[in-house]
């Protein structure tokens, strides 16, 4: 489901910003203007109180400098998607990104565990044969990928590399998995999936 957002850039030569050098009631015109769902400013440490009062009022999401700074280094090294992010711009006022960055960081979690899995059945399978989901979380327990994981986790994730789409590994739950192809050829699959899935138009071809 897309929205819209009506977006709105302050500076400040104080350093931060206060409820005086903004307008609201422009804002409410830009947001109906160009039907817009949701408006949002962003600034230089903006000071709460009587700011945050009138951005409830006239339905404002209110966003710092270094807020905005750090989802963009979120999103490089942990993409979410427009329905997580949402959650920013629905309740007006100071945004809070706490529940974004636990999403964000529980995503890294489980691709830093994907890599681990590839990893040790690289270098394990050689000497123990196949490794199921439990072997594997016994094994990852030692490591910081694999402290704090569960074996539905690690299940979920074999189910997940072991599909036709993906073909990263070869195996089933009851007999364990070995690597099916190259890291390589498998990092060149998921690219090309998100070619295709960035630009469906190509399928029309």
């Amino acid at each position: 489901e897309s929205y819209r957002v009506a977006v709105d850039a302050k500076t400040s030569g104080k350093g931060a910003v206060t409820d005086t050098q903004i307008d609201w009631v422009t804002l409410r015109d830009h947001r109906a203007q160009h039907e817009a769902d949701y408006s949002l400013v962003v600034a230089p440490n903006p000071t709460p109180g009587r700011l945050t009062d009138r951005a409830a009022e006239y339905r404002v999401a209110i966003m710092s400098a270094r807020q905005l700074a750090g989802l963009c280094r979120q999103h490089a090294r942990s993409p979410l998607g427009l329905h997580d992010y949402k959650a920013l711009f629905t309740a007006p006022g100071s945004v809070d990104t706490a529940d974004l960055d636990e999403r964000a960081d529980d995503l890294a979690r489980l691709m830093a565990l994907a890599a681990q899995i590839c990893a040790t059945l690289a270098t394990d399978t050689a000497d123990f044969g196949r490794l199921t989901a439990r072997d594997l979380w016994i094994s990852l327990a030692r490591t910081d990928a694999g402290n704090g994981s569960t074996v539905d986790e690690i299940r979920s994730i074999l189910t997940t590399l072991a599909s036709p789409l993906i073909a990263a590994i070869h195996g089933d739950p009851e007999h364990g998995y070995v690597l099916a192809t190259d890291p390589r050829v498998t990092m060149r699959r998921l690219e090309l999936l998100g070619t295709r899935i960035a630009e469906p138009s190509r399928l029309d071809g």
